[in-house]
């Protein structure tokens, strides 16, 4: 091959790797070749869709099956897409998802509800009020009322083993005895309660309730002997001590709980408790909107300055990264804590009932009357991007929402009754935001993860105890797609 013949071919290969290079970058970038309207040759960007689900849901994409989870699709020219995923036993779940440019749409955190629950009964369990979870611990807490078995009770999920927590007629109580006000600490190992007996509120703690229970009665270290017209409100409890609120001041009840401290905070209107720290406004305030902020550990005080209006309910994100202040109005106003963040903010014009937040505190779930929102408090990224203040409605209904929170295996549900029937909904909003009916005539559920499995406990109208669960999790990679 002569000198001439060389340069040529080496011309030839420069070219076509300068004409071949951008291509492929430009296809691995998203970019097609297609046409407009005239048919003339354009470059377009393309996206795609991820459906990245833990169980192997069949996919369906506008009405055609492609496989089973996990899926990836790239190279989709801009469009709608609609996608189903489905599982025989499940009720399905279903999204118009709109192809956007140098975007893959990701489809992750889905969960296939039950068709028909399966719905068991405790063998050795009859009836039980007041079902609610134990934090950090596969076990719910109920009362009883079966003659020689009355008080409070811990039951396992896992072992399905009760463990009894009180005695009604041990306390000097009657069988069908009410319990109230319980307060955990954070590991679920000491629990505070209180009940009436001979027509006067008692109060107690509990220690070592996971393992062997020892109970004590707090009743008089109670400050003003009137709990009635003076009430008691535990807002804090720690394996040896624990804070009550009563007639607007602060107190600390130590050393294994024997002995009370004098107020701590006094004059105390509306408050929240956190971390060792109380919010709340006073009662010496007249003219001034403030916060105040006590710290209990480090003894710092500090304000926070909110619009002119009268404060009913104060609410600390766990994290304290936020407040969430309820007007008279039952408005909703949201402000980050710290130096130099902006100030409070309306966040919808709902009348909002109660604040609950997911446990990374990110989230809070917005109870109205008859509806339940989302409002973000962090940025979320991937598939439903949201940063700090947005807020998404889920779901409205006609008829009374009664409980509601973060349905536990996970926050991307929210599980809630409605008219006597338990219900869940997404927190996803792109398109038509599913929502499922799950069991009817229910007054009350707690949900628990345990393993790989959702436990879901309800009390029917009749306060049987039953209980459903189902696989949350399987391996997240799943070879076999046919």
């Amino acid at each position: 091959m002569n000198r001439t013949i060389q340069k040529i071919f080496a011309w030839t290969l420069i070219i076509a790797f300068v004409i071949i290079a951008p291509a492929i970058a430009l296809y691995s970038m998203g970019y097609r070749l297609s046409r407009d309207n005239t048919a003339n040759p354009i470059i377009t960007s393309t996206g795609g869709v991820r459906i990245n689900t833990r169980i192997p849901y069949e996919i369906t994409i506008n009405n055609k099956f492609e496989s089973k989870s996990p899926l990836l699709k790239v190279g989709l020219s801009p469009q709608d897409l609609d996608v189903a995923l489905s599982l025989d036993g499940y009720q399905s779940w279903a999204k118009k998802i709109s192809i956007q440019p140098s975007l893959v749409q990701l489809i992750s955190d889905v969960t296939l509800f039950p068709s028909e629950p399966d719905l068991k009964k405790f063998t050795d369990l009859s009836v039980a009020k007041n079902i609610s979870r134990v934090p950090d611990a596969s076990s719910i807490l109920y009362t009883s009322h079966t003659p020689k078995e009355s008080g409070l009770w811990l039951l396992n999920l896992e072992t399905k083993l009760r463990k009894r927590l009180t005695d009604s007629v041990a306390l000097g109580a009657v069988d069908n005895q009410d319990y109230s006000d319980f307060v955990w600490n954070a590991n679920g190992t000491t629990l505070a309660f209180k009940t009436s007996i001979n027509n006067a509120f008692q109060y107690f703690v509990i220690i070592n309730a996971n393992t062997s229970p020892v109970i004590f009665n707090i009743t008089n270290l109670i400050p003003v002997a009137d709990t009635i017209a003076s009430p008691v409100k535990i807002v804090s409890l720690d394996s040896d001590r624990l804070f009550f609120v009563q007639a607007g001041s602060l107190y600390e009840i130590n050393q294994q709980f024997i002995t009370r401290s004098e107020a701590l905070v006094g004059d105390i209107k509306q408050y929240a408790f956190t971390n060792e720290s109380i919010y709340y406004t006073s009662n010496k305030d007249i003219s001034k909107n403030l916060i105040r902020v006590y710290n209990l550990d480090t003894k710092k005080a500090s304000s926070i300055a909110f619009p002119n209006f009268e404060i009913s309910k104060i609410y600390i994100t766990p994290s304290q990264s936020h407040i969430i202040i309820i007007d008279n109005k039952q408005k909703a106003w949201l402000k980050a804590i710290g130096t130099d963040t902006p100030e409070f903010n309306q966040i919808s014009e709902l009348e909002i009932k109660d604040i609950q937040f997911s446990v990374d505190s990110k989230k809070a779930l917005l109870k109205a009357e008859n509806s339940l929102s989302i409002l973000y408090l962090d940025t979320i990224d991937g598939y439903k991007y949201r940063i700090e203040g947005d807020f998404d409605t889920l779901y409205t209904s006609k008829d009374s929402i009664t409980k509601s929170e973060f349905w536990e295996p996970n926050s991307e549900y929210i599980i809630f009754i409605e008219n006597n029937t338990l219900k869940t909904v997404e927190s996803d909003t792109r398109g038509t935001i599913n929502s499922y009916t799950l069991v009817d005539n229910i007054k009350n559920f707690a949900s628990i993860r345990i393993g790989n499995d959702a436990n879901t406990l309800i009390s029917d109208t009749n306060n049987i105890i039953k209980y459903f669960q189902f696989p949350i999790r399987t391996p997240l990679i799943n070879f076999n797609n046919n």
